[in-house]
């Protein structure tokens, strides 16, 4: 994205983060597909990246059809975020509360710009 959401967040994505992870998935590398997501867009320490590969949601996690195709919506140009306006359903934004800072002011701020949103 051509900014941060907020000061305080994490770095922008690496523009070529979807394309990596899709390399990866393509392969038959799905698990090292979710560690990049993991350690990369998300800001997990490698640590415990590397302790989670065998927590019980990580078939789960493996499993999840649609992470090329978000990180491809959130290393966008131009920024997504200027879509938000043009959502007009009700949208309920849900951040959990023990995440870093960055995840729920990013919710917030999606919440706020959309015409029917709140977060929980």
């Amino acid at each position: 994205p051509s900014g941060t959401v907020h000061p305080n967040s994490i770095p922008p994505l690496a523009v070529d983060i979807a394309a990596r992870v899709k390399a990866l998935i393509n392969a038959g590398h799905r698990g090292e597909a979710v560690e990049l997501f993991q350690s990369e867009a998300v800001g997990i320490p490698r640590p415990v990246v590397e302790q989670m590969r065998n927590a019980p949601f990580r078939p789960a996690l493996e499993a999840w059809h649609t992470l090329y195709y978000d990180l491809s919506v959130m290393t966008a140009e131009p920024d997504p975020r200027s879509l938000l306006a043009s959502i007009t359903t009700s949208a309920l934004v849900i951040a959990g509360g023990d995440g870093p800072p960055w995840i729920r002011h990013s919710a917030g701020v999606i919440a706020k710009a959309l015409p029917n949103g709140r977060i929980f």
